[in-house]
């Protein structure tokens, strides 16, 4: 069945990634392993579909990861650690083809009988539920190489998640290569983040860093 409604991701634009290090820039999850809103995915035989996560800013890739379970409106003591970013690092990639990817932007989501409270913006404990919608999706429309949503930490940007039995590593242009993410400009990029946020504690920071 072809999906019904779809974003075109375009050749050549840019997709900002903060992962685990351990990972290439362009390198899918196929472990199995995480919990995430749409993710880890295994097909009815058990076999792992590879997944990858990244939004259309580095702004986006931070509040989805970084800031993920920042509090909704009190942040007076919330604490960004220095250490939390040891095994993090930041990505920047490009489709060298255009992705078809499934929107889920509220008005396609109608369509699907589905709200963003039922998809984008549920907590933590219906990862289950959404995971199983991702599955589900990626049965019924073998056209589409991903999903396409509006960031629930960021809704000034767009978020995606692409699945690897349909692009190749080949398909995905590295144009920053798992950048240590303490590096000093992204705990610069960072830090001003947080501050625009209202978090005015830090822990572990370089001394260099006032205020954190």
């Amino acid at each position: 069945m072809a999906s019904p409604y779809f974003h075109s991701w375009k050749k050549d634009h840019g997709i900002h990634r903060i992962h685990e290090n351990a990972y290439r820039a362009n390198e899918f999850n196929a472990s199995g392993r995480g919990d995430a809103r749409f993710s880890p995915l295994a097909d009815a035989k058990g076999k792992v579909i590879p997944t990858l996560y990244g939004g259309n800013t580095f702004i986006c890739a931070a509040m989805e990861t970084v800031f993920h379970d920042l509090p909704d409106q009190n942040v007076d003591d919330y604490i960004l650690d220095f250490n939390d970013l040891d095994s993090l690092a930041v990505s920047r990639i490009h489709p060298v083809r255009e992705l078809r990817l499934l929107s889920l932007v509220s008005r396609y989501l109608i369509p699907l009988k589905l709200k963003k409270t039922q998809v984008i913006e549920t907590p933590v404990t219906d990862y289950p539920a959404t995971t199983a919608l991702a599955l589900d999706w990626h049965t019924r429309y073998p056209d589409i190489d991903g999903l396409y949503w509006t960031s629930r930490q960021d809704d000034a940007a767009q978020a995606c998640m692409l699945f690897g039995d349909r692009i190749s590593e080949a398909d995905l242009k590295i144009e920053l290569n798992s950048d240590p993410l303490q590096g000093p400009v992204h705990v610069k990029n960072l830090v001003d983040l947080a501050r625009e946020l209202g978090i005015s504690k830090g822990h572990a920071f370089p001394s260099s860093i006032v205020g954190f």
